[in-house]
């Protein structure tokens, strides 16, 4: 008998004995469901679905259970969740969890045992591409039929989630190579063909439909995959691999509006006075002083990002040297998903590339996501805090520089 095979075994018998009438159901998923199980590299994907909340002994007895049985585990231990069923079918996302497990949060448990079981839980947007693979390609190990208890996760939530997983590639390939390569291979055959592949399947796909220059990169994190190696990796092809899969999978462009699709900006903002907006962008296009980029994700306009390039304070803008950001925005149903950084970054880029070598941004107090961004990408010296008004709304903010 394998390990794998011990395991859920004991698994199953510990989980009815512990959770009794409550239990609906245990279920593995992941790569050893897939295919490509190996005991060096994998772990052991498992979810456990439930009737109503457990209490904190129940809790403490099952956690103690699954940290035992992690001990028999390969090196990558036991990933575990458990959902209540009434998440499950109609299907919440983000996905409402009630216990969670992993290696990585194995020294919290065992330095504060109480702590953890009171503190584990919330929600978890991977549970949607976990109980997508579930759905797909799972195996029930116990109770109630993958079918019965769920239902197909909506393909949005489902991409969301493996967008979460794969938005920092361009950083993350650098440190998990082999992982990263891979898993964008399997996000691209997603976001192309709909399938729901595993990361070696996703990398055989990969050399068939991603460009030839990237095959060799593509073929070494297979083999490392398969063999438990290391890859020497090419840091600069590999960074440059991530940022054409991340264009890819986005499927977006980014533009600067022509003077005769400005009417499109209402799609984005409810201006009090449109035609004034329109006039007044109008004059400064055609003036050279501004231009407006704009991004859409399959030729729907989702974001937009104006560039002043002079201003009379020139703590905001300086023609040839600095560049002064503002409406900065994305479209409700797109933002926390990576498209404003992409936006933002694209910008800059191309801006650079113009001789551009500082730039500014202003942002209201109660803004903190756009702070942190902000911050996140080096603006961070406090020039001025100032009070506007546009179209009878006031409002201030802090004006932030990045050299």
């Amino acid at each position: 008998m394998d390990t794998l095979q011990i395991i859920t075994e004991k698994f199953v018998e510990k989980s009815k004995e512990i959770l009794r009438d409550n239990l609906v159901g245990l279920y593995l998923h992941g790569s050893a469901v897939m295919g490509c199980f190996n005991k060096k590299t994998s772990d052991i994907d498992l979810l456990v679905v439930i009737h109503r909340d457990m209490s904190v002994e129940e809790k403490s007895r099952y956690m103690d259970m699954v940290v035992e049985l992690n001990t028999l585990a390969p090196a990558k231990g036991i990933e575990m969740s458990i959902i209540k069923k009434s998440v499950c079918k109609p299907f919440v996302y983000p996905t409402p969890f009630e216990l969670h497990f992993s290696i990585a949060h194995l020294e919290w448990y065992k330095n504060d045992p109480l702590d953890y079981v009171l503190k584990m839980n919330g929600t978890d947007k991977d549970l949607a591409a976990h109980i997508t693979i579930l759905y797909h390609r799972g195996l029930c190990l116990w109770g109630e039929e993958i079918h019965d208890v769920f239902e197909p996760v909506d393909e949005k939530a489902y991409f969301d989630s493996i967008w979460y997983d794969i938005e920092c590639a361009e950083e993350d390939i650098l440190e998990n190579p082999v992982y990263v390569i891979l898993n964008l291979c399997r996000v691209l055959a997603y976001k192309k063909e709909k399938l729901i592949l595993s990361k070696q399947e996703g990398g055989v796909w990969g050399l068939a439909h991603v460009p030839e220059t990237y095959s060799s990169l593509i073929q070494q994190a297979l083999d490392a995959y398969a063999s438990v190696g290391t890859m020497e990796l090419d840091e600069k092809g590999a960074v440059e691999y991530a940022t054409y899969m991340l264009e890819q999978i986005k499927t977006m462009k980014i533009e600067k509006l022509a003077v005769h699709d400005l009417f499109r900006l209402t799609e984005l903002f409810e201006y009090n006075n449109a035609e004034q907006m329109i006039s007044e962008c109008t004059r400064d296009i055609q003036n050279g002083s501004i231009d407006i980029f704009v991004l859409y994700e399959n030729d729907v306009l989702i974001g937009e990002l104006h560039v002043m390039y002079e201003n009379d304070d020139e703590n905001f803008a300086i023609r040839g040297k600095r560049a002064y950001l503002f409406a900065f925005r994305v479209h409700k149903e797109y933002q926390n998903k990576g498209y404003g950084t992409y936006l933002l970054k694209t910008v800059l880029t191309l801006l650079k590339g113009d001789g551009y070598y500082e730039f500014t941004v202003g942002v209201e107090d109660d803004n903190s996501r756009a702070i942190h961004m902000y911050q996140a990408l080096g603006f961070n010296e406090l020039l001025l805090r100032k009070q506007e008004e546009y179209q009878g709304d006031a409002y201030e903010y802090n004006l932030y520089l990045k050299r």
